[in-house]
């Protein structure tokens, strides 16, 4: 009937005008999520920059502290060597001067004998 084919034709109407209402409602919702995609992927990018300059960073760092853990185990060796080296001058000066009075009380004594000589020579000849 008459009747019914409007009626069809208003609910074919109906049903292409809310078709068309959701796929530009689908259509909207694909673009919000391409530049969500978009977004999310410059953030990523970011991220991962700032992720690599922080590794470089830390390399950086990382070999800093190496370097000076070099240097100052490099000092701390200096300063063994040169402790070591004052110890063995201590020794040998000390060595020196235990000598040099060793020398002088020979020299002291071979005085004081000749000395003592002299002095019985003198009294001998009064």
């Amino acid at each position: 009937t008459a009747k019914e084919v409007k009626a069809n034709q208003v609910k074919t109407t109906e049903i292409e005008e809310k078709t068309e209402e959701d796929e530009r409602s689908l259509f909207r919702l694909e673009e919000k999520l391409f530049h969500m995609r978009k977004q999310s992927k410059m953030k990523m990018d970011a991220v991962q920059d700032r992720l690599d300059i922080a590794k470089e960073q830390l390399l950086i760092v990382e070999k800093e502290r190496r370097e000076g853990m070099a240097r100052v185990e490099a000092g701390e060796s200096e300063v063994r060597a040169l402790e070591a080296q004052m110890k063995a001058e201590q020794v040998k000066t000390e060595e020196e001067i235990a000598d040099m009075i060793a020398e002088y009380k020979r020299l002291e004594d071979a005085f004081f004998k000749r000395n003592e000589k002299r002095m019985m020579a003198v009294e001998a000849s009064i």
